[in-house]
């Protein structure tokens, strides 16, 4: 059963779970800054974190769909996340980082489909 805002608020591991995963992304930063600037702003974190959920819905419905660049920089738009041509500079960082690849399609010009590049 998923928590409710208030059962999250209220549960004891709270405090000490927020500062680890602080601690985790500072250690990140001194790491790794590329990764780190992924998640540098709460607009930033928010786009990585909308890309993410659109991508796993998409491969939920349709194996191998990817993520649509057009439906990103809509949802983007939608929620007030970023304006379009942010986004679209979001998305084009992730695409030269390799933090995203297109697809085949989507390099022959067909389509703007994405997928996260898995990173062991």
């Amino acid at each position: 059963m998923p928590m409710t805002a208030d059962d999250i608020l209220a549960h004891p591991a709270l405090e000490r779970c927020v500062r680890s995963q602080a601690q985790s992304l500072l250690s990140i930063q001194g790491t790794s800054p590329r990764i780190a600037s992924l998640f540098a702003t709460q607009q930033r974190w928010l786009m990585a974190h909308a890309a993410l959920a659109l991508y796993f819905r998409n491969e939920a419905d349709n194996p191998g769909a990817g993520l649509l660049a057009e439906r990103f920089l809509e949802l983007a738009e939608r929620h007030d996340l970023a304006r379009r041509n942010t986004a679209s500079a979001f998305l084009t960082e992730m695409l030269k980082y390799e933090w995203f690849v297109s697809s085949p399609a989507a390099r022959a010009g067909a389509t703007g489909r994405s997928s996260p590049r898995r990173r062991c």
